[in-house]
């Protein structure tokens, strides 16, 4: 049996070599003194593939970058990838469960949807979208999934978030999505570019940092990892959300 296991992280830019001590059981915390960025998460066996240090590397590095989007994020589109039944039951019970203690009501309140958020942007023609979206999603199966650690966003909104295996399908997948865009002239801001994106699924935003480790406890309940699958891709105007469309991965049908 695998045990959950949490530790701290604090990365800067003279520590970076220590972060990579943790990448095999088991995991040890380090600090720096040197104005780090701290990225706190659950630890399960080896959450991210081989070959994916390069990856890694620039995904902390963009983590400020991502915070920084968040905190000033209030109006905009998103391309988000939607989860089975079953899946999406299991991140919405974390939802309600940070609800009910009155840790974190902000999701539910913009009636948003369990997902991982493929691109945003504060201005686009939806239109555009569309058609790339439709034709994606017909040649595309869907995608498993395997939630396996649990990290937050140190910034104003407080971010807290499941984080899957970044498994080859899923960054092709996502790696497909943005040169379809870039083909039609669609700009990728640099947090969302595929060497840079971080593929999460948020579970509370405006957590009090007094009640963080009380939210991280709740999600350790959720027993990592947790797997399903990927199973619709569609856009969604917020706040509050409202879907746009949205497709089946693998049927061009429009739900």
């Amino acid at each position: 049996m695998l045990l959950l296991e949490q530790f701290s992280i604090s990365i800067s830019l003279k520590c970076l070599p220590l972060f990579w001590l943790t990448l095999s059981p088991p995991p040890v915390s380090h600090h720096s003194r040197s104005q780090p960025t701290h990225f706190l998460c659950s630890y399960l066996g080896d959450s991210f593939l081989p070959n994916q240090t390069n990856r890694l590397l620039s995904w902390f590095l963009c983590l400020n970058c991502l915070s920084t989007q968040l905190e000033t994020m209030s109006q905009g589109y998103s391309i988000e990838l939607y989860f089975d039944p079953a899946l999406e039951n299991q991140v919405l019970k974390a939802w309600n469960v940070l609800a009910r203690r009155q840790i974190s009501t902000q999701l539910i309140e913009i009636e948003s949807r369990p997902h991982i958020t493929l691109f945003s942007s504060p201005f686009i023609d939806p239109s555009k979208l569309e058609n790339i979206v439709k034709s994606l999603a017909s040649k595309q199966e869907p995608l498993p999934l395997s939630f396996s650690s649990i990290g937050s966003l140190p910034n104003d909104n407080n971010v807290l978030f499941l984080a899957p295996t970044p498994s080859l399908s899923l960054l092709q997948f996502h790696l497909q999505l943005c040169e379809a865009m870039k083909k039609d002239g669609i700009e990728i801001g640099e947090e969302c570019r595929p060497d840079s994106w971080i593929p999460y699924c948020p579970v509370a935003e405006e957590v009090p940092k007094t009640r963080m480790a009380e939210a991280f406890t709740v999600l350790r309940d959720l027993k990592l990892p947790v797997t399903g699958y990927a199973m619709d891709i569609g856009l969604v105007e917020y706040s509050p959300v409202r879907e746009l469309f949205s497709f089946v991965l693998g049927n061009a049908v429009e739900l």
